[in-house]
């Protein structure tokens, strides 16, 4: 955004900011034809890192261990992985569906879609619905013995940034009944999430639980889903101490660490602790109906 920088009165080192509205339109803009433009040097695999066009869903390589991420030479046919043993498979590509669905958010949030070159020299363009149909069988969602460990956590994003995008990256409660998958996978999975202690999975699992209504305070869930009250205790006091390992300076994250992970860290640590079923006001939607556009197919 454009900064419109003046030397405050009291104390002249410190800049004073002020904005503009039409010059920060302006640089908007601007910004947004050249990301556009850049955009076309690429295939629109790149980006989504699958043919979306495509009427299959997205599949791992099956020289990719979804354990522990060892990568085998194309064509290996390795039936076991030899780093730790996990049976080798190919199966749902839950991070390239995660960036396909995030980026065409972002994109859209910003009234523009995301156009690079495709094959046969044609330009094509990815939408938010375009991931629609994948989500019958995105949403089978596996458990951690069956995935791995690598592949359950790539499971566990796909199911928070689902819900973030659905929910205006929370900033709408959703309607729990429509997203019953996504609510056992979460509740069922939270205390895994604080096993692997990773403060960022605890966040985002407690924050998208908010979104769909949970609370501690909700009787009827906390006695029609056993030991979630705990399970939802316990990761709140785990996110306090991880913040208290850092010397409870809003980190999440070591201090040397890249600007990214310490911003991610922080903001997954700050929205898992704040209790939005009380700020969240608005009544629960189905999905953000202007984001996602004609429900007609496109492809296929």
């Amino acid at each position: 955004m454009t900064r419109i920088l003046t030397r405050s009165k009291k104390d002249p080192k410190q800049p004073k900011v002020k904005m503009k509205t039409a010059a920060v339109e302006s640089l908007v803009e601007t910004l947004l034809s050249s990301v556009e433009q850049k955009l076309l040097e690429y295939d629109l695999t790149d980006v989504t890192g699958f043919d979306f066009r495509s009427t299959k869903s997205p599949q791992t390589p099956k020289d990719h261990c979804s354990n522990c991420g060892m990568e085998y030479p194309k064509g290996s046919r390795k039936l076991v992985c030899d780093q730790c043993k996990h049976t080798m498979s190919t199966k749902f590509d839950y991070g390239s569906l995660t960036d396909a669905i995030v980026w065409s958010f972002v994109y859209q949030s910003m009234n523009s879609d995301i156009t690079c070159h495709s094959r046969g020299g044609k330009r094509g363009t990815l939408i938010l619905r375009d991931f629609m149909r994948f989500l019958p069988e995105a949403r089978k969602y596996k458990d951690l013995d069956e995935l791995g460990e690598d592949f359950w956590k790539l499971q566990c994003y796909f199911v928070t940034h689902f819900i973030y995008v659905m929910s205006d990256w929370g900033e709408r409660r959703l309607r729990r009944e429509l997203y019953l998958e996504e609510f056992r996978f979460l509740t069922s999975s939270l205390n895994h999430a604080v096993d692997h202690n990773d403060p960022e999975l605890v966040g985002e699992f407690l924050h998208c639980l908010s979104i769909l209504g949970y609370s501690l305070e909700d009787g009827a869930t906390n006695q029609a889903v056993e030991g979630l009250r705990r399970s939802f205790t316990d990761a709140l006091r785990f996110l306090i101490a991880s913040e208290a390992s850092f010397d409870r300076s809003g980190r999440w994250t070591q201090k040397n660490s890249v600007a990214y992970a310490r911003y991610h860290a922080t903001w997954c640590g700050i929205v898992g602790l704040i209790p939005h079923a009380r700020i969240l006001k608005q009544p629960p939607v189905a999905f953000v109906a202007s984001a996602l556009g004609d429900p007609e197919p496109r492809f296929g």
